[in-house]
């Protein structure tokens, strides 16, 4: 009896251990979710250091919804004005220490920007729009 009930104390600490850390991450996450509503840059939140030659892409986004939060990534949607979720935004993070997380960004690549080669990088991995 005595070692049901230390294994279940046990389960029950590493379960509120996994709690307090998931906590931390939907705070994060959380932030990033105002940060693409106030159209802010994301480099902030990056793992590596962005290059200031670089511009980071953006997305005008009316509301936003986190769908999914897995080891390693989250998406969220985006309703650009319509009331619809059109687009689903992948992104990776990675946990540099405990409790602090850094999006890992797309790679980088060159657009033509009003007859300009701008670098751009994404801070999702992947960006999925269903045409609404």
């Amino acid at each position: 009896m005595k070692i049901l009930l230390l294994l279940s104390f046990g389960f029950l600490s590493i379960n509120l251990a996994s709690l307090a850390q998931n906590s931390h991450l939907i705070e994060w996450i959380s932030e990033i979710e105002q940060s693409i509503l106030a159209m802010e840059s994301l480099s902030a939140y990056s793992s590596k250091e962005v290059e200031d030659d670089v511009k980071v892409d953006m997305i005008l986004a009316d509301r936003v919804k986190v769908e999914e939060v897995t080891d390693s990534t989250f998406s969220i949607l985006v309703d650009h004005g319509k009331g619809v979720f059109c687009t689903k935004l992948l992104f990776q993070y990675t946990e540099i220490n405990t409790n602090d997380y850094r999006l890992v960004f797309s790679d980088l690549r060159e657009r033509d920007m009003m007859g300009t080669t701008v670098k751009v990088i994404d801070p999702w991995i992947e960006k999925n729009s269903d045409g609404c």
